[in-house]
């Protein structure tokens, strides 16, 4: 998991900057392009969640190897999280209903 997503996994992993752990890599708006990048570029078992952006407000699932937390949560948007059991990877959310 990482905050802001990113492109691949290193060989060795405490070489990848704190900085792009945490802002992610690329802009803002390369979610996309990331979530492609992780998918081509990294072992078959390996998988991404991060929670940092989501401008086009995509689903949770990006690809089969990548998914995305931010769900616009403070702007009335939905509350998103996994929860792993065996194999499976089961998406959950919830959204306030106004007046609640």
């Amino acid at each position: 998991a990482s905050h802001g997503g990113i492109a691949t996994i290193p060989e060795v992993l405490e070489k990848l900057p704190s900085e792009q752990y945490i802002r992610g890599v690329g802009l803002y708006l390369d979610i996309d392009q990331i979530a492609k990048s992780f998918l081509e570029k990294t072992k078959p078992n390996q998988m991404q969640i991060f929670g940092h952006r989501n401008p086009k407000e995509y689903e949770m699932k990006l690809n089969s190897k990548v998914f995305c937390l931010e769900g616009q949560v403070e702007c009335d948007g939905a509350l998103r999280w996994l929860t792993i059991e065996g194999d499976k990877i089961i998406e959950k959310k919830y959204t306030e209903k106004k007046g609640d």
